[in-house]
C-alpha cells in the first residue's frame, strides 16, 4: 500500500481552510477599549473599576510579564445580529500564539455588574454574547 496521508492531508488543510475558516466568522465589528495596568495584586472586580483606565489601540505593546492589566471594551452588536444559524460572540485576541497555551497570557471576561462570564487562553478566546447585550 502506498501511504497518501499526505495528499489527505492537504486537501483537509485546503478545505479548512477555503470553507470552514471564512465560516467562523461572518461579520465584524470594531471595539474601542481602556486599560489600566495594576500597581499589585490582587485586584477585585470593584478596586479595578476605580483604576486610571487610559485608551489603547489595537496592536499595542501592554502589561509586564507576570502581571495583570484590565480591559474595558466598549462597542455595540448591530441590531442585524446574530445572522441566521450564528451566535454574537467576542473575539478577544492578547497577542496569544498557537504553538501552545503554556507561558501566554490569561484572561477573566466579567460582565458590567461584576460577575465573571468566562475565562480566556489560547484557543479558548471567545465570549459568547446573550441577545441584548450593550457595552459597558
Amino acid at each position: 500500500m502506498h501511504d497518501k496521508s499526505a495528499i489527505s492531508l492537504g486537501r483537509i488543510d485546503r478545505f479548512v481552510r477555503e470553507w470552514i475558516a471564512p465560516a467562523v466568522v461572518r461579520a465584524a465589528e470594531p471595539l474601542n477599549f481602556t486599560f489600566w495596568e495594576t500597581p499589585d495584586e490582587p485586584v477585585t472586580f470593584d478596586e479595578a473599576m476605580t483604576g486610571q483606565f487610559i485608551p489603547g489601540e489595537i496592536g499595542m505593546p501592554w502589561g509586564k510579564p507576570w502581571r495583570t492589566t484590565w480591559f474595558h471594551l466598549l462597542g455595540q452588536v448591530p441590531q442585524s445580529w446574530p445572522l441566521p444559524g450564528t451566535r454574537a460572540e467576542l473575539l478577544v485576541d492578547l497577542g496569544w500564539i498557537d504553538a501552545g497555551p503554556g507561558f501566554q497570557a490569561e484572561a477573566a471576561a466579567w460582565n458590567p455588574q461584576g460577575g465573571l462570564v468566562k475565562g480566556m487562553s489560547p484557543g479558548n478566546h471567545f465570549v459568547p454574547l446573550a441577545p441584548g447585550t450593550t457595552g459597558g
